[in-house]
């Protein structure tokens, strides 16, 4: 590829080291496998109202409710298994692939 007229040799290669580094993964963690590993400690931790400085970062700004959380599931649950269910049923295809 062409570097532009009057810029430094170097401006490609810093531009191809800024691009790697968006698309680097992190390293393996068995936290990865399992997420609430990372997010239940720290939810704890703030219920009781020792939040640190990290455990703000990571938890943001929306109010964390066990309780809100348990309906949404049940709510996701109850309403988009048997939608699934149906679209394999008109897609003519068999219901487990719904």
């Amino acid at each position: 590829s062409e570097v532009a007229e009057g810029a430094s040799p170097h401006v490609e290669e810093v531009c191809a080291l800024q691009w790697s580094n968006l698309y680097k993964s992190p390293p393996f963690s068995p936290k990865s496998l399992l997420p609430p590993l990372s997010w239940v400690p720290r939810y704890w931790r703030s219920r009781q109202g020792q939040t640190s400085e990290e455990d703000a970062r990571f938890l943001g700004t929306l109010p964390n409710s066990i309780k809100g959380d348990a309906i949404a599931g049940l709510t996701v649950g109850i309403m988009l298994v048997p939608q699934c269910l149906a679209f394999a049923l008109l897609a003519g295809l068999p219901v487990h692939v719904g």
